[in-house]
């Protein structure tokens, strides 16, 4: 085990701070979708925004797991950096 205990408070005050950001941003695209759709730099931004903060939920969730060791901690968070990346550059 890679001493996660030492990080556990840290990662869910990250990642509940992050899915309550991603669940504020998705309400507030849900608002105004109109004027997103319309716009190229607002549809970017929303598409940056909300891939950046699902991230960083999604990495905070899989350092949590229990019973993984450092090099699957690792592995998890270089496959969702990989994702990620290729989501932001194709667009």
């Amino acid at each position: 085990m890679y001493g996660e205990a030492g990080w556990h408070d840290f990662f869910l005050m990250v990642g509940g701070g992050a899915a309550a950001l991603t669940g504020l941003v998705f309400v507030a695209m849900s608002l105004h979708l109109d004027q997103i759709a319309l716009n190229a730099a607002h549809r970017h931004r929303a598409r940056t925004v909300l891939t950046g903060l699902t991230a960083v939920f999604i990495r905070c969730a899989l350092i949590l797991m229990a019973g993984q060791s450092a090099q699957m901690v690792a592995l998890d968070v270089i496959v969702v950096l990989l994702v990620v990346e290729f989501v932001l550059y194709r667009s």
